[in-house]
């Protein structure tokens, strides 16, 4: 079982990366973007602690710096915290 949950989460990372840049890019709201990995950071504090959710939030936030064009690390220091 403790192998098997970082690849959830894994999945769930490049699932919702994947949506959110190709279905919710062109789907604004007020004038801004819905932001997934948000959420799935929350959730995952939530349900798994503050250590589990700032790992994944760390992991989640450099996958989307490096795949969005962002500066490296901005994303992964706001998803930590």
């Amino acid at each position: 079982m403790t192998v098997r949950r970082p690849l959830v989460l894994a999945a769930v990372v490049v699932v919702l990366v994947l949506v959110e840049s190709t279905v919710l890019a062109g789907l604004p709201l007020g004038g801004a973007r819905p932001d997934l990995l948000t959420l799935a950071v929350v959730a995952v504090a939530m349900a798994a602690g503050p250590v589990s959710g700032a790992t994944f939030g760390f992991a989640a936030g450099l996958l989307a710096d490096l795949l969005f064009d962002l500066p490296v690390g901005v994303s992964a220091l706001v998803y930590t915290a």
